[in-house]
């Protein structure tokens, strides 16, 4: 490189300083170089940087291109998805509370679900929905505040319908929202807890049970008709082949096994038998139907056996019945004088009673082939073919009247009926008839037409019996302490008496003939007429005191309150209806007096609260002052104990600590009072509540208390009430605290807790082991200090079920009861609808 001295000098200095900057830059070129050397290295260098800056730009143009590849496709997924999204921010106040949110981007769907648009991106969700539930601004603020997703189901009231929700936080300070329509599968879920409910209601009605046994687990299930045919609870089968064999009545216990093994080792598809059970609640003795399927495997070995139980005690009933019946209606016609018979629906005759045969001398040939020629007179034959013929061919009754032969030879006069009898389709399954000797009434047909000459006279003293009993009516009417009107169908009054004139102060010959609703007021008038014409087309008897406000408009214009009593009846003439008008002016009066004194009672009640909440400040008040005292006795006798033990002999030391027991238990008993007092002032949240899982964390506390102690518990699943959860946690509390407290001397201690129906009502038990009580004194259980054991014994102060009986008297249920001495006791209660006790 050919330079000027002076220039090159400074050129070499220009180079020497680039080569110390890039030095500084992480270039290693050494700056003494030669000139032409350390030129040659610049440009190296340069160029060098110079691709590394290209590389790095085309880099950086690759990354961006991802990125809005990357953006296009979030936003095409964002926008097509089908489920709502959404992305949010939640507001929190000074002290870190969320108050508030809103939605920073939002997609199609969430649009579609909720009815929102994107012009609520960016606005607080408070303005967007002022009725916005404070839960979901707490949930979304909970997410975003703490990174712990959510998810749950909601129900929208106002589209009805039902959403699955996942919430989780992005970042810090933000949530998300993801949700999707799960109406359809909600109600496909009840659809089918509906279709569940009507199987096993069906098979209820039916009395129809099914079960299933798998024979590689040798496990049986059955369906609830089954339990209930069988007489037992599902804790109280083991639900094996050989549990099921147990319940058979023991003289069929062999055959069904029997039908069932043979069909199984036969290589049957299955088998059918009826046999007998015993049911173990009530020992009855019930017959069964039952029909058994196979399933068999490749091998043809039984995998599974599928059966059906028929409750068929009533048809066997019935069908013994029936034969008694047939018994007792054969034993009933031999004894009958009237000649009996019954025939088929063709009418061939298949039985005559004993008197039939006796009678008429019919042999037992004769009896098995019948012909009529040999019972029946010449004469009468013809007709009385005719007349059975055509009894069959119509299926109406059949009668006549014609002459029977008797054994001797002789005839007598008889009236012969047939009545068919149908099945529920309407088809003859059977004639039942009966012959009846009329020969007596034949003869006294001739004096019946002599005294049919006399029968004039005889009306005529009929009528003056009519018109004497006419007149007694008469004198009843007008005697009557109420008023009587008497109208005919059309609401035309036809008679009244006089208590009716002097109530109303019309005279008979102003309103006989004239419509009823002239002594109704006339504001009600219209609506009469309606009732009238309605109690017409189906009259019936109305008594007094329904329950109406009725008033009678008299003369003068005043209105009187009256009750009324109906009594339709029919003459000749048509339907008359007979009204009884009662004046209960004094009644009314006197229920006006009975008003203004609920009025005052109310305000008795007020001021009973007032010095109620008097009671309980003062109760505070005493309990407080009591016990300072106590603490006082107590922690002072600690300390005596404690630093002048060695100055005292046994029997100061026994005083001391006795009264250290005697302090304590005055504190535990002035709890107990005032917790008694506080339940029924205490205010009701009431909500569904889960009793298994309430009872479960109760125990739970138990055993933590007393770790060492070894107590078999059995809780049913699924338990639940609807109730306020904290009183209803105290009631288990105290029920199944006594039962783990008189259970304590038991080494094999058994808790049990389920439920039970009784008349369509849930009833939930406690069951224990221990030490039990005499049902002498069961009506001092719920009474509060009152106990059936010492304090020695057992440890309490009386309250705790006095309190039990007072929360469930406020759910509006009822508690009870059950025990021996030495064997344990079952305490029993309802949860009904809650109420609330006056103040």
């Amino acid at each position: 490189m050919a330079t000027f001295p002076d220039d090159a000098a400074a050129l070499t200095a220009r180079l020497r300083e680039c080569a110390r900057q890039l030095a500084d830059m992480g270039v290693a070129i050494d700056p003494e170089l030669p000139p032409d050397a350390l030129l040659v290295r610049l440009r190296e260098a340069v160029l060098a940087d110079l691709t590394r800056c290209r590389e790095q730009v085309a880099a950086a143009r690759r990354a961006e291109d991802a990125l809005r590849a990357s953006e296009a496709r979030y936003r095409a997924l964002f926008t097509n998805m089908t489920e709502a999204f959404a992305l949010g921010e939640a507001i929190f106040d000074a002290a870190g509370r969320p108050v508030n949110f809103r939605f920073m981007e939002i997609n199609d769907a969430f649009c579609g679900q909720t009815g929102l648009t994107r012009d609520v991106v960016g606005m607080p969700i408070t303005e967007v929905l002022p009725q916005v539930e404070s839960s979901w601004v707490e949930r979304y603020g909970t997410v975003a505040l703490t990174g712990e997703p959510v998810r749950f189901t909601d129900y929208n009231r106002d589209t009805d319908r039902y959403y699955d929700v996942y919430c989780y936080r992005p970042e810090p300070g933000k949530f998300a929202i993801l949700f999707r329509d799960v109406t359809r599968e909600r109600h496909i879920e009840e659809a089918l807890r509906e279709s569940e409910k009507r199987l096993k209601r069906a098979q209820e009605i039916a009395h129809l049970g099914s079960w299933e046994l798998d024979l590689a687990a040798n496990r049986l299930t059955w369906s609830d008709e089954v339990y209930r045919i069988f007489g037992l609870r599902p804790q109280e089968f083991s639900a094996t082949y050989e549990a099921f064999l147990a319940r058979i009545h023991p003289d069929d216990r062999a055959a069904v096994d029997a039908a069932y093994t043979d069909s199984v080792r036969e290589g049957l598809d299955g088998y059918e038998i009826e046999h007998r059970v015993v049911r173990k609640d009530t020992g009855e003795i019930r017959y069964v139907q039952e029909k058994c399927r196979h399933e068999r495997a490749a091998d043809g070995s039984v995998i599974r056996s599928l059966g059906m139980v028929l409750d068929i005690t009533e048809r066997k009933q019935a069908e013994e019945a029936l034969r008694e019946s047939e018994a007792r209606f054969r034993q009933l016609a031999d004894a009958m004088p009237q000649l009996v018979w019954t025939a088929e629906p063709d009418g061939r005759v298949d039985y005559y009673n004993q008197r039939r045969q006796e009678y008429a001398g019919i042999t037992p040939t004769e009896r098995d082939s019948y012909e009529w020629g040999p019972v029946l007179h010449p004469d009468d034959l013809e007709a009385t073919v005719e007349a059975w013929q055509r009894a069959l061919a119509t299926g109406e009754t059949y009668q006549i009247e014609h002459r029977v032969r008797m054994a001797s030879g002789g005839y007598r006069w008889h009236l012969s009926r047939g009545v068919p009898v149908r099945n529920a389709k309407g088809r003859i399954v059977k004639w039942y008839g009966t012959a009846t000797d009329i020969e007596d009434v034949k003869t006294a047909q001739q004096e019946l037409e002599q005294l049919t000459a006399s029968l004039e006279q005889r009306v005529q003293e009929r009528t003056a019996q009519l018109q004497a009993a006419l007149a007694r009516f008469e004198g009843l009417l007008e005697s009557a302490p109420d008023g009587i009107v008497i109208v005919d169908a059309s609401g035309v009054i036809t008679l009244v008496n006089s208590q009716l004139e002097r109530l109303t102060g019309y005279q008979r010959d102003d309103i006989l003939g004239k419509p009823v609703e002239m002594l109704i007021p006339e504001r009600f008038r219209p609506v009469h007429v309606q009732h009238r014409a309605g109690y017409m087309t189906a009259p019936r008897t109305r008594p007094m005191g329904v329950g109406l406000d009725l008033y009678l408009r008299c003369k003068d214009g005043r209105e009187v309150p009256v009750e009324i009593s109906l009594s339709p009846f029919t003459t000749p003439e048509g339907l008359l209806v007979m009204a009884s008008i009662r004046d209960i002016t004094a009644r009314k009066q006197a229920e006006e007096e009975i008003t203004r004194l609920n009025t005052a009672l109310r305000r008795n009640v007020e001021q009973l609260s007032v010095t109620n909440k008097e009671l309980e400040a003062f109760s505070y008040s005493v309990s407080h002052d009591l016990r300072a005292p106590l603490r006082g006795i107590d922690g002072f006798s600690k300390i005596l104990l404690a630093e002048y033990s060695g100055q005292l002999d046994e029997t100061a030391r026994d005083y001391l600590r006795r009264v250290r027991v005697a302090a304590q238990r005055m504190g535990r008993l002035i709890d107990d009072m005032l917790n008694l007092s506080r339940i029924g002032r205490r205010e009701m949240q009431p909500a569904p509540v889960d009793v298994s899982a309430l009872a479960a964390e109760v125990l739970a506390e138990l055993r933590q208390a007393e770790p060492e102690r070894a107590v078999t518990v059995i809780i049913a699943p699924e338990m639940t009430a609807v109730g306020d959860a904290n009183l209803l946690r105290i009631v288990l509390e105290n029920l199944l605290g006594n039962a783990w407290k008189f259970t304590g001397g038991r080494a094999d201690a058994r808790i049990e807790m389920g439920t039970l129906e009784e008349a369509g009502q849930t009833v939930y038990y406690i069951r224990d082991n221990g030490a039990g009580f005499d049902m002498a004194f069961a009506d001092k259980l719920f009474t509060p200090f009152q106990r059936l054991h010492s304090e020695e014994e057992f440890s309490g102060t009386g309250i705790g079920l006095a309190i039990v009986q007072r929360i469930i008297a406020r759910h509006g249920g009822r508690v009870w009861a059950e025990g021996a001495e030495g064997k344990g006791a079952t305490f029993y209660f309802t949860v009904g609808e809650m109420v609330e006790e006056a103040a």
